[in-house]
This record gives structure tokens, C-alpha cells and sequence, in this order.
């Protein structure tokens, strides 16, 4: 089965092989945990400078974090809800398929209610329609 795997696959960045114990997701390790912080404190220090963000303590419970980011990299399976990309997790940068937290209404700060998982490439396109 396993020849027949890599044989058909259209992608062989979604081949994961597995020997012994399933290994962590990745989005458990410390250099994702690292990168996704440092990713939110960009994020906060845009929005304070927008004034989307005051730091109050109400929107320090409603602003996106490490374990919201882990939630919805784990609905959509590591994977671009709009393309289908494999995302590039500890990727800090220009890569067209590193994660970003796009905001639905631009309006508005980072805030779990107003963020989705979208790759580079996508959040880039949508803003600039």
C-alpha cells in the first residue's frame, strides 16, 4: 500500500510517514509556539499602532493566541481553507504559504471572532481586491 501511495499522490508535501509512535503535531512544539508568538506581537503592535488594540483587559481575553492559532490549524488540518496548501508552520517572512491570521473585517483588530488561518499567498490576493 504504501508504494501505492506515493504513487498517486498529486502532493508529496501530504505524505507523512509514521514509524513507531505518531509523532507530535507540530503545532505542539516549542519553534512553532516561538514563532507563532512572535507572529501575535507583530500582529498587536500593527493593530495598536491602527488603533484596533488598547490592551485593555477585556480584549486581552478576545485577542488571538498560541492556542487559538493550534484550533484552527488543527480544523483545517495544517491545510489553506482557500487553496488547499500544505502551510509552511515555522515559517516567519515572505513564504507564499506560511500562515497568517487574515482579519474578516480589515476594520478591526486581531480578535479570535475576526480571524481565519489563510496562507500568505490568499491573504495577500484578498487584500488586494
Amino acid at each position: 500500500w504504501f508504494w501505492t501511495a506515493l504513487t498517486r499522490t498529486t502532493n508529496f508535501k501530504n505524505i507523512r510517514l509514521i514509524l513507531g509512535k505518531a509523532p507530535i503535531p507540530i503545532y505542539n512544539r516549542r519553534p512553532f509556539v516561538e514563532v507563532c508568538n512572535k507572529k501575535i506581537e507583530n500582529y498587536k503592535r500593527y493593530d495598536e499602532a491602527s488603533g484596533y488594540y488598547h490592551g485593555t483587559d477585556v480584549e486581552k481575553h478576545i485577542y488571538a493566541d498560541a492556542n487559538f492559532v493550534k484550533k484552527l490549524l488543527s480544523e483545517c488540518d495544517c491545510e489553506c481553507p482557500h487553496c488547499g496548501v500544505a502551510l509552511q508552520l515555522n515559517c516567519v517572512g515572505d513564504s507564499n504559504d506560511g500562515w497568517t491570521l487574515d482579519r474578516l473585517d480589515n476594520n478591526n483588530g486581531h480578535y479570535k471572532h475576526n480571524c481565519q488561518i489563510l496562507c500568505r499567498f490568499c491573504n495577500c490576493e484578498k487584500s488586494e481586491r
